[in-house]
């Protein structure tokens, strides 16, 4: 879908470079789009179902626990035609049916919204909405092509209230772009909220260019989208480019039990240069309890080339998703020892408690050996327990048969890839 001016076709979801004051016979091009607000500003508009169909009248209240913020951030309740500063903590109420526009002054100089990652003191919404635009316009406007973002910069910002659709917004600094510093930026953002779906576009970082750091990932989307209950689907490509960092999508949809289908996550850990190095649990619980995922719609775990897999990357990922009946492709070079005689914990409870899963695919040539003794296989800690009784594993003929909740479980049978 998209608009059409002649032969050129603008396409949603972002009319990147068309200006907002555009207009055409006399109507706003944004508005032809149905695109609300372009990529300096942040729009919430109100709708009276949960299926965003009616347009309706609705407030606002904003909140930050960021002292720089105040007097920065100014809002629209016309479309543009006046503005006013937002202070926070007060009710802003829309003329009508139209959203309310939210930009940060041209003089701005916060880096952050919240600035603890206790913060629980989420912009609080009267009815449905939809939150569309440039989440980056609340600190600056225009968005300039260089960032610099303190931590906890959104954390919890639409946290439990009636949001039913992102689909238009996203996180977005112009090419060439810059930025450092991602931590805790979007822990628990839209948690416990409403959304059916997540766009891929929201977290692309694909237009950051030489000069960035794509490091200091931690804790970034961790519980982002957790509870959202009436969650279906979610882009395929929305994490591929945002980076690895410890913790940093530590259960983002943990407890989504509608979800159908998850991101793609093997490129983050080993797969992108500069990606942050280590990532110690950076897919902790990510899906936990996931109760409605099922087979053949996660990617492929691991590396195209294989190699070890960082110490806890995956810890947990899929514990709980009891509808999963088989894994995606695992690719790796050998486990390695936790040092103690203990287990490889890169896949620690990776697929504990998967109850009707009968089906694992590893592609790893050997177990490894732990180091005191040169000889005890090391497994995968736990990562089958409490999995179907029976059931295939498929792996090399090469891969010794070693049984028990961290190889190969009891009862299941052993077939060569």
């Amino acid at each position: 879908m998209g608009l059409y001016l002649g032969s050129q076709v603008i396409p949603k979801p972002y009319l990147n470079g068309i200006p907002h004051n555009a207009f055409i016979n006399g109507k706003n091009i944004w508005e032809l789009a149905d695109i609300p607000v372009g990529d300096d500003m942040l729009s919430i508009q109100f709708y009276s179902d949960i299926n965003g169909t009616v347009k309706s009248s609705g407030s606002v209240t904003p909140k930050w626990t960021e002292p720089s913020v105040a007097g920065m951030i100014q809002y629209s309740r016309d479309k543009g035609a006046t503005w006013s500063t937002t202070v926070t903590n007060t009710q802003i109420t829309s003329v009508g049916t139209n959203p309310i526009w939210f930009r940060a002054i041209s003089t701005a100089t916060h880096t952050r919204i919240m600035n603890s990652a206790s913060d629980n003191s989420p912009w609080i919404l009267s009815t449905y909405a939809k939150i569309s635009g440039n989440i980056v316009a609340l600190l600056r406007s225009p968005v300039p092509n260089s960032m610099t973002f303190a931590d906890y910069c959104f954390v919890r910002l639409f946290a439990a209230q009636p949001v039913i659709n992102i689909d238009d917004l996203r996180f977005y600094i112009p090419a060439p772009a810059t930025t450092t510093r991602l931590n805790y930026i979007f822990q628990g953002t839209f948690q416990n909220t409403q959304i059916k779906n997540v766009p891929e576009t929201l977290l692309n970082l694909t237009y950051l260019t030489g000069g960035n750091t794509i490091g200091n990932r931690s804790y970034s989307c961790a519980a982002m989208f957790s509870n959202c209950k009436r969650l279906e689907t979610v882009g395929r490509d929305l994490i591929r480019y945002f980076g690895a960092g410890n913790y940093c999508y530590s259960q983002m949809f943990y407890g989504c039990d509608a979800l159908k289908n998850t991101p793609w996550l093997y490129d983050l850990v080993n797969d992108v240069p500069g990606s942050g190095g280590a990532a110690s649990r950076c897919f902790n619980q990510m899906f936990m309890n996931c109760t409605s995922l099922v087979d053949g719609i996660m990617p492929q775990i691991g590396t195209t080339t294989p190699g070890t897999l960082i110490a806890t990357s995956y810890y947990g990922t899929f514990t709980g998703c009891t509808s999963l009946i088989k894994t995606p492709l695992i690719i790796c070079s050998a486990t390695s020892d936790g040092g103690g005689n203990s287990q490889d914990t890169s896949l620690q409870n990776c697929f504990s408690g998967c109850t009707s899963l009968a089906e694992v695919t590893l592609n790893m040539p050997q177990w490894g050996v732990a180091t005191s003794d040169g000889t005890m296989p090391v497994g995968f800690n736990n990562w089958l327990g409490q999995v179907a009784a029976n059931g295939v594993f498929k792996c090399p003929s090469t891969l010794t048969d070693v049984r028990g909740n961290s190889f190969i479980p009891d009862n299941w049978s052993k077939v060569n890839l």
